[in-house]
């Protein structure tokens, strides 16, 4: 009896094991496994030991096996993703010098950027991939005629806060309606920063000759920062929101506009008052009202065409 084995090496063999001498001759047959050298050796007791040495080559190519870290990335950062063509046995086909991978995305919500074609060298391609939107992403990696390789999905994480997106209506608001402004703060690829519980976001007008009420500072929750305003004077106003160290959210400009009609404002005429009249003579007195919609409004109502204002003369 005599018994096959390997013994040394890094390479292996399939196959061996033990096989009886007929006509003084024992053969096996074995199967080139993982490449590298290989040492074969052939014992039987009380005979001197056999030996033969040889190298496990690799196989053709059969598939793609891609590898690179699961952990979270943060949006903005990199990671690098490699493709290896292997054989049947999981052997790097390092004699492969001319096959294009694709890497790309082959599910999830969130995406990366640098995907793409990269040609193999010594049977491995490489792609340095920046993570962007916020959400899961599982890549891939595939070439014509291989069996495809996946990446397990990691997720793409919002980075640091860079900016400030303020939202909420540009319809026109009546002096003495409220309206809710959101401030949102965001990375450099718009992710909202849901981390951030801390930063103190200043609400304000920018500029306009309208006016509303209930600006100033709220804490983020989430990422996200709220206030709610209330028209005041009529005139255009446009909003913003500020915070140290991020590029200021601005919302698109909307008009207060006057409210209902709540008090008449009465003057008269003093340009006649300033001459002496005639002897025996008195000027008339000329009242004028103007009918504005709502207190904080200084402007004149001038859709009521229809009010009636009703004037009176003093004793005097």
């Amino acid at each position: 009896m005599i018994a096959f084995a390997k013994q040394s090496g890094v390479g292996t063999v399939t196959g061996t094991g033990n096989a009886t001498v007929s006509g003084g001759v024992a053969t096996k047959t074995i199967t080139g496994a993982l490449a590298g050298p290989i040492t074969l050796e052939a014992t039987s007791a009380g005979l001197t030991t056999g030996t033969l040495a040889f190298a496990v080559a690799h196989g053709a190519a059969v598939d793609i096996v891609l590898t690179g870290s699961t952990a979270d990335l943060a949006s903005g950062a990199t990671r690098v993703v490699t493709a290896t063509i292997e054989d049947a046995a999981g052997n790097t086909v390092t004699s492969d010098n001319t096959t294009v991978i694709s890497f790309a995305k082959a599910s999830g919500a969130g995406t990366v950027s640098g995907a793409g074609n990269a040609t193999a060298s010594s049977g491995v391609a490489t792609k340095t991939i920046t993570g962007v939107l916020a959400g899961t992403v599982t890549m891939e990696a595939t070439a014509a005629g291989l069996t495809t390789g996946t990446l397990s999905s990691f997720d793409v994480v919002p980075g640091a806060a860079t900016q400030i997106a303020l939202s909420g209506s540009t319809a026109n608001l009546t002096s003495g309606a409220t309206r809710v402004l959101t401030a949102t703060l965001q990375d450099a690829a718009g992710n909202t920063v849901t981390s951030d519980n801390s930063t103190v976001v200043a609400f304000a007008k920018a500029s306009g000759a309208g006016t509303v009420s209930g600006t100033g500072n709220a804490t983020a929750t989430a990422g996200v920062a709220t206030k709610t305003v209330t028209g005041a004077l009529a005139g255009t106003v446009t909003m913003e929101a500020t915070a140290a160290g991020l590029t200021t959210g601005t919302l698109g400009a909307f008009t207060v506009a006057h409210g209902a009609a709540t008090a008449i404002a009465m003057a008269r005429k003093e340009a006649m008052r300033r001459m002496a009249p005639p002897v025996g003579k008195t000027w008339p007195r000329r009242l004028q009202a103007a009918c504005h919609r709502h207190r904080a409004d200084r402007f004149p109502a001038t859709a009521l065409h229809s009010t009636e204002q009703a004037f009176a003369t003093d004793a005097r």
